[in-house]
């Protein structure tokens, strides 16, 4: 089984992520294993009495891990799911007969974990396929509340034997801290208007603080259904770990703009941070979304200043209105963080960093120094169809500025990106300053560019810098490596493959060109067998980066550059 971009990439999130528990994995495909307590199958050994389950208490630092098999075993574990046998790092400290255990440490108050398990049969030396999966937490030093829209009553305290039903009700109850905790079940809104807000509203000045953010997560090891949009407009919150069935998070400001400070006929600040402006302190994290979205929106969208978009897994959404449907469409702000999320079959972009003017205000919208890294985005082959049966395959990432909207400092780094429709990354309008370093992007179909940069009717970026990328076609006749439309801007020590190079559309050139097969372990759209690691110290990729220290200083999945001589060009040094 491969080393797959996804473990790899929850890898590396465990290493940044504010609330997850830390660790590393290696060694599974992009789908991985079923996972889920208890689940087992095939010849997989039989596993049961997880511990611990549901939450330890305030100021908990270590625990035991145990559970309890059908045959003598050899058990390990990682955190992150799919990993296979061989290569996890956790092992059981009492392993080889039914009782495993083992010592976990290092726990934080507030915190949620997950450890996935596999064992070896000691009589056949099989091991398991699939995870057995133990969650538990840790009670932050805020209160926590409790919601069930089955077992729930919003007249009850909020107490995890009392729960609420609807989260709407949960949210106004919380202090700055505080989380409320979502059981198992199907969530939709108080009503369906919810006086003209609509969806789930957390209102302007339900704020949480610095330091103690208000969160909405998933109770551990439950997995609820979001049938309602939640839409933010307070400051310092944080959804986690919810499941979002054709329904997104959109955070944003509510109402005009002259009643949030910016009076007819100006200027809005740049970076927008003028208090009432837009939210700031928003935090999305680990969440799931699929299916059709209403409007022509996003799975996720924001309007906000200090923004994490981090570790969230969004599969084939699309819109209401045929076409379009964006995976993460970032519309303004300030502090703006795109991390390890996999973005597979949007109906249009897969990131969108861009907006544009489309009403009658004045002001010039900005988007300020934004992080776009360790992403995956792809198209299975083939494509999708949506619940209407119109057949699409999702575009690329974008980051770009249209009418009255500017942007300024970007760096798009470590993102792995393949099979996808029109291009894989699109440089567009109006932006100062857009560096994209060390990506991997994988084209083989259709002719539709590794790289496009481009201005439509609106001013060309400056100072685009392009250095250290893999630009590969596979065996793809019919497509072009860069798309320069006519535009200047740096190409520096790119790896293109196959030969010759095809950089078409102006007369920009490239500098020091790398031109050789990266040698992927398997390069290929097909997300269940895909690997963009580099095979071996054969690839043309290996040790002919550029040492771009300050702004790459990790690969992909948090491993330093570089690992030999020099760095490795991709989103991937070889280890």
């Amino acid at each position: 089984m491969f080393k797959s971009v996804r473990a790899r990439l929850l890898a590396y999130l465990c290493i940044t992520l504010l609330t997850l528990v830390c660790g590393t994995g290696a060694g599974v495909n992009l789908t991985g294993g079923t996972s889920g307590t208890g689940g087992t199958s095939g010849t997989d050994v039989v596993k049961s009495a997880g511990s611990p389950t549901g939450f330890l208490p305030i100021g908990t630092t270590q625990t035991t891990l145990s559970l309890t098999t059908g045959t003598n075993a050899r058990c390990k574990y990682s955190t992150t799911a799919g990993a296979s046998y061989s290569s996890m790092a956790g092992i059981f400290s009492t392993t080889g007969g039914t009782a495993q255990s083992t010592a976990i440490t290092g726990l934080t108050n507030g915190t949620s974990y997950k450890y996935y398990v596999k064992c070896m049969d000691v009589s056949t030396g099989v091991a398991d396929a699939n995870d057995y999966t133990i969650s538990f937490g840790v009670l932050g030093q805020g209160t926590a509340y409790y919601v069930d829209s089955v077992k729930g009553s919003d007249t009850n305290s909020g107490s995890i034997t009392s729960p609420f039903q609807h989260i709407d009700v949960g949210v106004t109850k919380m202090a700055p801290g505080d989380t409320l905790y979502v059981r198992n079940g199907t969530y939709t809104a108080l009503s369906a208007n919810n006086n003209g807000y609509g969806g789930i509203p957390i209102l302007k000045g339900n704020d949480g603080a610095s330091g103690a953010f208000k969160t909405i997560k998933a109770y551990p090891g439950e997995t609820p259904i979001m049938a309602s949009t939640i839409k933010i407009y307070a400051n310092y919150w944080r959804v986690e770990g919810l499941t979002f069935s054709d329904s997104y998070v959109n955070a944003r400001a509510y109402g005009t703009w002259e009643s949030m400070g910016i009076p007819a006929g100006n200027t809005a600040p740049m970076g927008h941070e003028t208090p009432g402006i837009w939210p700031h302190d928003i935090q999305i994290v680990g969440n799931t979304f699929t299916g059709k979205l209403p409007y022509a929106d996003a799975a996720i969208h924001t309007y906000v200043n200090n923004l994490l978009v981090e570790n969230n897994d969004i599969t084939q959404v699309y819109a209401s209105q045929q076409g379009l449907g964006v995976g993460i469409y970032i519309s303004a702000g300030d502090n703006l963080v795109i991390r390890g999320n996999k973005v597979a079959g949007p109906a249009e972009y897969s990131i969108q960093v861009y907006d544009e003017k489309r009403t009658t205000e004045v002001y010039t919208r900005w988007l300020t120094n934004v992080i776009v890294e360790k992403n995956i985005s792809y198209s299975k082959p083939g494509g999708y169809v949506d619940a209407n049966g119109v057949a699409y395959i999702p575009r690329g990432n974008i980051i770009s500025a249209g009418n009255q909207t500017k942007g300024q400092n970007a760096i798009i780094r470590d993102n792995l990106i393949f099979g996808v429709g029109y291009a894989g990354m699109i440089v567009g309008n109006n932006w100062d300053t857009v560096k994209m370093y060390n990506n991997t992007i994988f084209q083989p179909n259709g002719a539709v560019p590794c790289l496009q940069v481009r201005a439509l009717n609106q001013p060309a970026s400056t100072n685009v810098t392009v250095e250290n990328n893999i630009f590969d076609l596979g065996t793809n006749t019919a497509a072009f490596h860069v798309d320069t439309q006519n535009l200047s801007f740096t190409l520096k020590n790119n790896l293109y493959w196959p030969s010759p190079v095809q950089i078409v559309g102006g007369t920009t050139t490239e500098s020091n060109p790398v031109i050789g097969d990266p040698v992927f372990v398997n390069a290929s759209t097909d997300p269940s067998v895909a690997d963009f690691h580099l095979k071996d110290k054969t690839s043309a990729a290996f040790d002919r980066g550029l040492a771009l220290t300050t702004d790459v200083p990790a690969d992909f999945e948090g491993a330093a550059r570089p690992q030999y001589n020099a760095y490795d060009i991709g989103a991937y040094e070889y280890q």
